[in-house]
């Protein structure tokens, strides 16, 4: 999958059976893009926030942001980015790296939908020294438009990178980052940024078992120990589980293995979170409090 291989387009996904692409009415039909969880036609006049700056904008030398992205407030219209992707040569990729700053925690949900051969995916990653290997994909195979919740767990400055799905899939991997999209420079991408409230549950130890898909699970640990061990595991090979906990609006602890000791008393919001998840379909999931 990683590479030229091709996507299924718009209004299909594939079928994991048939590894044919089919009709799926949960995607955008030919002609629109999904902005705004409407599918608009792109040609309409769209409005856009923010447009790729001029390359370099990836990680050359010299190279700027693609762009700096500024937040909407909670339950406004989403923050929508437009851009392309044009692989430097047959070993190169394109990546265009945009920025995003918060003052505390904040919780997002990113929306990235490909035109005309890309299979929109992206990364999140930041250079906060506590959060050095950190990170965040969103992948989809299935389709090309990749959605999901991104924690972002700490005040700071991130780097948001938009490629191709199959090019973070390289990476995901074990690989390098694997170039996608027409040479041409037509295969364009859609982000829409919505900022989000986490809405928890309280979590008892009888832990939580149920599936996981494109949200992360968050949970008051009201009641808990000084001592507390929780594991959280995905019945997926296609997907990474990882723990965030925040203690009065502030990173307490994170592990990208999904299993971790801390001190849990004081109400901390512990968030089941994920690095990647690529599944097809929605996954078992399950988190358990020792």
């Amino acid at each position: 999958m990683p590479g030229g291989e091709a996507v299924c387009g718009d209004g299909t996904r594939l079928d994991p059976v048939t590894m044919t692409c089919v009709p799926d009415p949960a995607s955008c039909s030919g002609g629109t893009v999904l902005v705004h969880n409407r599918c608009q036609d792109p040609s309409a006049g769209l409005d856009i926030d923010l447009e790729e700056g001029p390359e370099p904008n990836a990680f050359e030398v010299g190279a700027v942001p693609a762009g700096i992205i500024e937040l909407e407030d909670v339950g406004t219209d989403g923050y929508v980015i437009h851009g392309c992707i044009k692989p430097i040569d047959d070993a190169t990729p394109d990546l265009d790296v945009y920025q995003i700053t918060v003052t505390a925690p904040t919780l997002l949900k990113i929306t990235a939908d490909g035109v005309l051969g890309l299979a929109a995916g992206f990364q999140v990653t930041s250079p906060i020294p506590a959060l050095a290997s950190w990170r965040r994909f969103g992948i989809n195979l299935g389709t090309d438009t990749s959605r999901r919740q991104v924690l972002l767990p700490a005040a700071g400055t991130y780097r948001f990178i938009m490629s191709d799905s199959r090019t973070f899939l390289s990476v995901v991997l074990g690989g390098g980052f694997a170039p996608a999209g027409n040479p041409d420079g037509t295969s364009c991408y859609y982000v829409t940024i919505d900022r989000q409230m986490p809405a928890p549950v309280a979590l008892t130890a009888a832990g939580d078992m149920s599936t996981i898909s494109e949200d992360i699970k968050f949970y008051t640990g009201s009641g808990l120990g000084a001592n507390t061990r929780i594991t959280t595991t995905i019945t997926s090979n296609h997907a990474q589980p990882a723990l965030v906990v925040l203690k009065n609006d502030m990173l307490f602890a994170t592990d990208d293995d999904g299993s971790m000791m801390f001190d849990a008393t004081g109400a901390p919001l512990i968030a089941g979170d994920f690095v990647y998840n690529y599944a097809l379909f929605s996954v078992p999931y399950r988190l358990v409090v020792q």
